[in-house]
């Protein structure tokens, strides 16, 4: 797990049980993680994102860890703990992009200026 900010959906209190995100529900920093997701699935012909694939998003989009440097194969662990984390909260298989976004928020990931 992390050291200073967990992965933990448990942390999450929302009311409807979890789910997808409504469009009105957006920010635009969501939007923009969304069709990040969207491109990249659609330009590497690929329906599943590994971790590694998810990385390299953040970073085209400028999201950087705060307060550390990650390495890639931290990310990968950190991300499967809270992939894996989730599934047992929310009794779901795979997390929408949405719920995916909301983790890395809670794990410090943030946007660098531009």
């Amino acid at each position: 797990m992390l050291d200073n900010s967990p992965l933990d959906p448990a942390a999450d209190d929302d009311p409807g049980g979890g789910g997808a995100t409504r469009p009105d529900q957006m920010s635009g920093e969501l939007c923009k993680f969304l069709a990040a997701i969207d491109t990249y699935r659609r330009t590497h012909s690929r329906s599943n994102l590994q971790p590694a694939d998810v990385r390299r998003v953040l970073h085209e989009l400028g999201y950087r860890r705060e307060g550390r440097k990650v390495d890639a194969r931290t990310f990968e662990r950190d991300y499967e703990a809270a992939l894996l984390a989730y599934k047992r909260k929310a009794k779901r298989l795979f997390p929408s992009w949405s719920e995916v976004h909301a983790l890395l928020l809670e794990a410090g990931w943030r946007r660098e200026a531009a």
